[in-house]
């Protein structure tokens, strides 16, 4: 008992006794020389700061990687109260680094939307936008995955069909329903990045159009950036007799004017990779 009452009057004595060591000149295998502040705690233990950079750089990433899971698990709650699946499956792996370019519209697609999201925190500010219209399997969900990907890191960010959208709007009107339509309408209007996808899959009914055009005017009136995914043209057009419908219709006139004038708008004209890639698989296994 003695022995130990004696260590701890030592350890107290000491404690009070810290020394600063002064500094050494040390160098790091990354950031070169640095002076080192040396300590001597308790009078038993020596210790050296270690390069300043090194260990600002550290502080930092724990701060963003803390910032990170915060954010997924708000996104993991927000999309279990929107009964929302988020990225299918099928795009998990997509990035900007694994899209394919054949063509220079395809380098010029991947230039816009990689540009756009290493700047997002700028064109956030005015809540613009991109529209990635064209045909069936050129890309456009490939690349609105890469840029959630990316901008997720730093923003919340919802990816959602406008199937999914309509259907977490109307289970609101369920007498059983545990949301009102407020509270998911609002999920929608205030995230700071909405991407829709299937743009023009649905009906387009009066209905439909009210919903969209009343989460995407909340959108622009608080400048939060909207991406939207489309197969159908721009416009409408006829093709040997048959009337194309184009995005409008089926957006609605106000719906399509608020997104076109805030949204760089990116025509996905060229073949479609699902046919190139069954074409070179085809004629691979003659």
């Amino acid at each position: 008992m003695k022995r130990e009452t004696d260590f701890t009057n030592t350890l107290f004595k000491s404690e009070k006794k810290l020394t600063e060591l002064g500094t050494r000149l040390k160098k790091c295998d990354v950031h070169g020389e640095y002076q080192s502040i040396g300590r001597n705690y308790f009078g038993i233990h020596e210790s050296w700061s270690k390069c300043p950079t090194c260990e600002s750089i550290r502080e930092q990433k724990e701060i963003e990687d803390q910032i990170s899971r915060e954010r997924e698990a708000q996104m993991r709650e927000i999309k279990r109260r929107l009964g929302l699946v988020g990225v299918p499956v099928r795009f998990e792996d997509c990035s900007f680094e694994n899209y394919r370019c054949d063509n220079d519209d395809q380098r010029r697609a991947l230039s816009t939307c990689r540009e756009y999201s290493e700047n997002f925190d700028y064109y956030k500010t005015n809540g613009d936008g991109l529209a990635l219209l064209g045909n069936i399997g050129n890309g456009k969900t490939h690349l609105a995955i890469a840029i959630l990907k990316e901008v997720q890191k730093r923003h919340t960010v919802i990816y959602v069909t406008v199937g999914d959208l309509i259907k977490a709007v109307r289970a609101t009107w369920q007498r059983d329903s545990e949301k009102t339509e407020k509270e998911v309408l609002d999920y929608f209007k205030k995230v700071v990045l909405l991407i829709i996808d299937e743009v023009g899959v649905q009906s387009g009914s009066d209905n439909e159009q009210q919903i969209l055009f009343d989460i995407l005017n909340a959108r622009y009136n608080e400048r939060k950036s909207t991406i939207f995914l489309s197969n159908c043209p721009p416009r409408t057009y006829m093709d040997g007799g048959v009337q194309v419908l184009g995005v409008k219709e089926y957006l609605g006139d106000r719906t399509f004017d608020r997104l076109t004038q805030i949204s760089q708008v990116i025509t996905f004209n060229w073949e479609s990779h699902r046919k190139i890639a069954r074409r070179e698989w085809m004629e691979g296994s003659r």
